[in-house]
């Protein structure tokens, strides 16, 4: 598994708040995990979307999202795992995901086969 090179950018939403996109291009035919960096002491984020785009129709599993608990590997969980063979991974909560210190949002995709490259995004909101 090849941890992506992540770029973070952010933005002021008008209310006091930082909207943060994380994002990341994994290298061809490889397995990517994308991860936030992990929540600073006194914030905590909320989840507004995670996207894994392949460059082509892909074959693979399904794209995997979870939370890397800053509390150890035994309190992490996957929240969601995209449909199989799907170029197109979107994932919109449908209720509040809050994180809190040492806590990070992860993507995982796997290799989408024939030198197949994903990007992924993971924008939170911080307060």
């Amino acid at each position: 598994m090849a941890a992506v090179t992540v770029t973070e950018e952010r933005a002021n939403n008008g209310q006091g708040r930082q909207i943060v996109r994380y994002s990341g291009t994994g290298a061809a035919n490889t397995d990517a995990t994308l991860t936030t960096t992990a929540v600073t002491k006194h914030h905590n984020q909320k989840l507004c979307y995670i996207s894994a785009n392949y460059g082509s129709a892909v074959t693979q599993t399904g794209v995997t999202m979870g939370i890397d608990s800053g509390l150890g590997s035994t309190f992490d969980f996957t929240f969601n795992t995209g449909t199989a063979d799907t170029q197109i991974n979107v994932y919109v909560p449908d209720r509040d995901i809050y994180i809190l210190p040492g806590d990070a949002f992860t993507v995982t995709a796997l290799a989408g086969g024939s030198g197949d490259i994903c990007y992924i995004q993971i924008v939170v909101e911080e307060y």
